[in-house]
């Protein structure tokens, strides 16, 4: 009787298990190590999707100067740069219409004198007494007033061209500095169930490490 026991087959569902675990563990073992080392290709892939860096303050100084707005666009301040854009697009236009208006008032100005000019020579005064004459006739001297007046313009418009370039860039410049900077306090405010009915909670919300850097602003 003992002998038949040990004689006995073993059970299908058993012998099915025990070939399945000797199939899985030869398969295993043709497998490619899962853990190797990733390839070039996907750490160069990694290496393109990577975020840029973010604009330096001496870069955006540079850009903000050389094309007004510029700078405060690469550093995603849109509202300064349509500003410092706005107002420089402003002063080079006022700046070439002066330009033109001072061209005009010196033709002006030598239309004037050489009309004068002549008509004294005609009349046979001496020419050492010309430029004495120019300089006493009104309309001579009210051509002269204009083109100072012109000259004066222009200057000014040059100077002011020049300030809103310089601040510009200096704002961009700080701009950048000052962009990973803490948020401001945001003041925070709920209702929150008390012992005598809802009770007003407030606070404050203030950022405690750098401000991370998004895609789309250097």
């Amino acid at each position: 009787m003992g002998a038949d026991t040990f004689a006995r087959p073993a059970p299908p569902l058993l012998a099915a298990a025990l070939a399945a675990a000797l199939s899985a563990g030869a398969l295993s073992g043709q497998s490619p190590d899962t853990l190797a080392a990733p390839s070039d290709t996907a750490v160069d892939a990694r290496s393109e999707n990577a975020l840029p860096d973010p604009m330096s303050p001496r870069g955006a100084f540079v850009r903000a100067v050389l094309v007004p707005g510029w700078g405060h666009a690469s550093i995603g301040s849109y509202a300064r740069g349509a500003f410092y854009f706005a107002a420089e697009t402003v002063a080079g236009v006022m700046l070439a219409r002066t330009f033109r208006r001072l061209s005009i008032a010196k033709d002006a100005q030598s239309l004037e004198e050489t009309r004068l000019e002549q008509a004294l020579l005609s009349v046979g005064r001496p020419a050492e007494d010309i430029a004495r004459l120019l300089d006493d006739d009104e309309a001579v001297m009210d051509a002269r007033g204009l083109v100072e007046t012109r000259q004066q313009q222009l200057e000014d418009w040059v100077a002011l061209g020049v300030f809103l370039a310089l601040l510009g860039g200096a704002d961009a410049f700080v701009s950048a500095h000052l962009r990973d900077f803490p948020a401001p306090l945001t003041p925070e405010s709920r209702l929150v169930p008390g012992p005598a009915g809802p009770v007003a909670e407030l606070g404050v919300r203030v950022r405690v490490g750098p401000r991370r850097f998004r895609p789309g602003r250097r």
